[in-house]
């Protein structure tokens, strides 16, 4: 087969594989057309919280308001009409794998949905799922509803997909808090180097 003939063949292919993965990707329902939800709570006004569906009327308005006052200090202003989603510890893992996301992190954030999703456990932990959350992140419980928020605030303010960035900005945020600092948060940007160097 000529080269030229074999470059084609070898791009259509390739484009055809990808087409399918997109339109794949595009018909994935987004996590509130697939989680049945309660709300949304305005507690805070640049906040729109949710309860899985399978929360009891009053466990929901228990723990919107726990995760309200834990949001109050962050500058949510930068994330106008995002969603905060509480999902019931039992109900996570499974939708975690349903969504391919990472089962045993207990926050997720989805940045094509502008949604924030948490587990109960960082809320209401059970000592099972808080010894387990404690030994794989080396926090103490007190501090694991903190650092999620953060590092997840990480990935939404910056659109940031890479983990250990959207843990440093979280980490700095926490840091700018903790000091009564009003909180600034730089983006990481990626090393774009001088088109000169080398010459």
């Amino acid at each position: 087969m000529p080269s030229s003939l074999r470059h084609i063949l070898i791009a259509t292919i390739v484009s055809a594989v990808l087409l399918a993965s997109h339109a794949q990707a595009a018909s994935k329902p987004t996590p509130l057309a697939t989680l049945s939800v309660r709300g949304p709570f305005k507690l805070n006004i640049h906040a729109q919280l949710y309860c899985d569906s399978s929360y009891s009327v009053p466990e929901c308005s228990k723990q919107i308001q726990t995760l309200n006052r834990a949001l109050e200090v962050y500058p949510l202003a930068l994330l106008p009409n995002w969603k905060w989603v509480l999902v019931r510890a039992e109900r996570w893992k499974p939708l975690a794998r349903s969504l391919h996301l990472e089962p045993d992190s207990p926050a997720v954030t989805l940045l094509d949905d502008y949604t924030i999703l948490l587990e109960e456990s960082l809320i209401a932990p059970r000592a099972d799922r808080a010894a387990e959350l404690m030994d794989s992140y080396k926090i103490a419980l007190d501090q694991l509803l903190d650092v999620a928020i953060s590092h997840e605030l990480g990935h939404a303010i910056c659109h940031e997909e890479n983990e250990f960035k959207a843990d440093t900005i979280g980490r700095d945020i926490r840091k700018q808090i903790a000091a009564g600092e009003k909180v600034s948060v730089n983006c990481i940007r990626p090393v774009i180097p001088n088109r000169h160097e080398g010459r």
